[in-house]
């Protein structure tokens, strides 16, 4: 009895879980006025499991030219971002630098800031074309640092943080 009863209850779920799909067909034949018929076309979005694709490029490196002392130093980088995401979504990227200066191999020190597109940069539209959204890093090192400085290669590290945001 108990090994029927289980049965019984495994086909009944099976048959709870099966939703028959019937596509409603438009039968046009000749006492259809006009001989028309309309079919709806629309997306299909139900395999798409998140909000959608971006890439964001941004330079390896930023090499900044050796300054004369005093003299203040701007150099400017591009960052691109492309994306195709659901509607009502867009894409936001933070720039940091990771110190308040750059480090040589022997632990001397140089200055620097950032400034430009470098907070909450957001795209404006949830599709942006490759070319399209281009945004300028600027890295700044005043003339009293280069002033400070004895001639060496200085490094940091600038991150870049990309998500999908609400609009």
């Amino acid at each position: 009895m108990k090994k029927f009863l289980s049965i019984a209850v495994a086909v009944l779920m099976i048959a709870a879980i099966c939703v028959p799909c019937f596509a409603a067909d438009i039968t046009i034949d000749k006492t259809t006025p006009d001989g028309k018929g309309t079919a709806q076309v629309k997306t299909d979005i139900s395999a798409v499991t998140d909000n959608g694709t971006f890439v964001v490029t941004i330079p390896a490196e930023m090499p900044i030219p050796w300054n004369t002392a005093n003299t203040d130093s701007s150099k400017d980088f591009t960052y691109s971002v492309e994306s195709q995401l659901k509607t009502g979504k867009l894409i936001q990227v933070d720039v940091a630098q990771n110190n308040a200066n750059m480090t040589s191999a022997s632990g001397a020190t140089l200055a620097y800031t950032i400034t430009g597109d470098i907070t909450a940069v957001k795209t404006t539209t949830p599709v942006v074309a490759t070319g399209t959204f281009v945004k300028t890093v600027t890295v700044n090192v005043a003339g009293a640092a280069w002033a400070n400085a004895a001639i060496d290669e200085y490094s940091d590290t600038l991150t870049f943080t990309a998500q999908i945001v609400d609009a």
